[in-house]
């Protein structure tokens, strides 16, 4: 025979011999009242009532611990998404710095091209009106001999080349002013849509932790709440069981001042 079943055949024993004491306390031949002890059924919803919470219990501590991880991770996700939307922040600030001195230096290398070339026209000008009596020719006709003229000549050549060169070398600074120009301008333009495009990353992994976070608190408190019915349902039978204990011992007592009493009474 089984341990539970010796056990309910010793419950039985035992209820019968509290049947027979409340029999004899109606006839006033036991003192004291019979106890209302509960019932089986009664501790088996009890543990049944405990078993679901303490099951519910794990449950929940599952979905808490994903949902903590997935904050863990969105957490992760937003930091990321923080640091690539500061470089991007940063390169759309550097490319914006290269613009604008992009744009002040093809700004300042027209300038200098709109001088050189006036300087150019100013030149070709005063030789033009001035003829023979040009500062050079006049420079030329004093000589003193052929070497001195051909070495003035060599030099008003080489001042007069060297104006047209000015103007060439500012026309092609100034291609590559506006060259440059156009390509930080460009820089900047895709440095601002990336920074757009990371500004909406952050919000949307920031959102996506916040949310994450709101899901795990809620989560922790459905489990302790959980938790507190699961242990006040493990108390509930723990004093059930006390209460059918006691109320098994006091019929045995009972049954046996009874058995006492009539063993007197019959010698």
């Amino acid at each position: 025979m089984g341990t539970g079943t010796r056990t309910r055949h010793h419950r039985w024993a035992v209820r019968a011999a509290g049947t027979a004491v409340a029999g004899l306390v109606v006839l006033g031949l036991a003192p004291g009242t019979a106890s209302a002890a509960p019932s089986d059924a009664e501790i088996a919803a009890a543990e049944a009532a405990r078993d679901a919470a303490a099951a519910q219990v794990g449950v929940l501590s599952a979905q808490l611990a994903q949902a903590e991880a997935a904050a863990a991770e969105a957490h992760q996700a937003a930091q990321i998404a923080l640091q690539d939307y500061e470089e991007t922040r940063a390169a759309y600030e550097a490319a914006r710095t290269a613009a604008d001195a992009a744009t002040a230096a093809a700004a300042q290398a027209d300038a200098d091209l709109a001088e050189g070339r006036t300087q150019v026209a100013r030149h070709a000008r005063t030789v033009y009106m001035q003829g023979s009596t040009a500062p050079g020719a006049t420079a030329l006709l004093s000589a003193a001999g052929p070497a001195q003229l051909v070495e003035r000549a060599a030099l008003l050549e080489a001042a007069g080349t060297h104006r047209v060169d000015v103007v060439g070398e500012l026309t092609v600074l100034q291609e590559q002013a506006t060259q440059a120009q156009q390509q930080a301008q460009t820089a900047s333009v895709q440095a601002e849509t990336l920074q757009e495009q990371a500004a909406q990353a952050l919000a949307g992994a920031q959102a996506q932790e916040t949310a994450s976070r709101e899901q795990s608190a809620a989560l922790a408190e459905q489990r302790d709440a959980v938790v507190a019915e699961a242990e006040a349902a493990g108390q509930q039978v723990a004093g059930m069981q006390a209460e059918q204990a006691a109320a098994e011992a006091a019929a045995e007592a009972a049954l046996a001042a009874a058995a006492a009493r009539q063993a007197v009474a019959a010698s």
